[in-house]
């Protein structure tokens, strides 16, 4: 009786993720990034670095970072920004612009590539992933 009951119970958990799964809000299907390079004046939309231009506004979330430590990047400085556009699912005039190159008073900043030093890529993750962590390791830390 105890058995039934388990695989009874593991039954409906396997139908509801099932079910759940078809629930999902379907997306379009991932289109291949393409690389644009941009010029324009600098402003704050929605609280994102962005650029308008040609009717269009391309956000620039990794220039969060570098925001008050390259002279040029704040709000009214031109600059030109190279990199990958990736486009919003639900509207046409605002496009994701993950920047690769930063031109500013004609100096140019290299910013790495999409995905280079991302929460949990790179050192860290590899770290994390062999059971480091920075107090030492999992088991034996400063905790």
């Amino acid at each position: 009786m105890k058995k039934l009951a388990i695989a009874l119970a593991a039954a409906l958990m396997a139908a509801s993720f099932a079910s759940a799964q078809a629930n999902l809000p379907q997306t379009s299907a991932p289109t291949q990034a393409q690389l644009s390079k941009v010029t324009g004046k600098l402003e704050l939309v929605q609280g994102v670095i962005a650029i308008k231009t040609n009717g269009k506004t391309y956000l620039l979330p990794r220039l969060q970072k570098v925001a008050g430590f390259i002279k040029g990047v704040e709000e009214g400085g031109t600059v030109t920004v190279e990199g990958y556009e990736r486009a919003l699912p639900y509207t046409a005039d605002v496009v994701i612009l993950q920047a690769t190159k930063l031109t500013v008073g004609g100096k140019d900043y290299d910013l790495g590539q999409p995905g280079q030093g991302a929460m949990m890529g790179g050192k860290m993750r590899g770290m994390m992933m062999q059971g480091k962590s920075r107090g030492g390791n999992m088991q034996g830390g400063r905790w």
